[in-house]
């Protein structure tokens, strides 16, 4: 269980990026840092094993049914202003059937002409380079040094990462691109500092990522 003083570390984090709230905040970005961090906040006052009991374990179920009991938890969380029509309710119930051996409803929808069928993904799968990027930044990597751990495990020139970030932006919209990079880049710098040697575990993790937008890459092709 954590001492005191690093739950009031983690308070204080909290508090901090309260201060960003507001109509500056145009994007929701630093709104949803704040709510991710009220969550990590919530799950280390329960700590691991409390909430792994309330979450169930990974070996309760295999993925998709896992994941609809994990949802049906979130409810006090999730379950307000959703569209007319649309409930998360429906969702929940949507998942568990889909988990059981149903073909999907709600969370079905038909893909759009003139794209690959794994379009979204493949975008991603790009953007998670500006996010290894960015937390090679924060653990003091200088810009060679970046810019050389993205064009080996990607198998990409750097002219073609920097226009990644605007095809993502022109694909998936501003607000989208805003909000992943800075949820996605705070939850994997936290992850680093936790490691013995957090350049190193970075440096392995964006191989990792270059490996998966390859197989993505690979599937957009068949």
């Amino acid at each position: 269980m954590m001492e005191d003083d690093d739950l009031h570390a983690h308070l204080d984090n909290l508090l901090t990026l309260r201060k960003y709230q507001g109509e500056a905040d145009k994007t929701g970005a630093a709104a949803l840092g704040m709510l991710t961090a009220a969550l990590r906040f919530a799950r280390t006052i329960m700590t691991d094993e409390v909430f792994n009991r309330a979450m169930l374990k990974a070996d309760d179920g295999d993925g998709l049914f896992l994941l609809a009991n994990r949802v049906q938890r979130l409810a006090p969380l999730l379950s307000h202003d959703w569209p007319a029509g649309f409930t998360f309710d429906e969702l929940v119930n949507d998942l568990f059937a889909v988990a059981n051996g149903d073909e999907p409803r709600i969370i079905r929808r038909d893909g759009k002409q003139g794209r690959f069928w794994n379009a979204h993904a493949l975008v991603e799968k790009k953007l998670d380079a500006h996010v290894w990027y960015k937390v090679l930044s924060e653990l003091g990597q200088g810009a060679p040094a970046r810019q050389a751990a993205i064009i080996e495990a990607y198998g990409i020139t750097f002219d073609a990462f920097n226009k990644w970030r605007r095809e993502a932006q022109g694909k998936l919209g501003g607000d989208y691109v805003a909000r992943y990079l800075v949820t996605a880049v705070d939850a994997k710098a936290l992850a680093a500092r936790s490691e013995p040697d957090p350049v190193a575990w970075a440096l392995q993790e964006t191989r990792t990522a270059g490996d998966a937008y390859q197989r993505e890459l690979r599937l957009s092709k068949q």
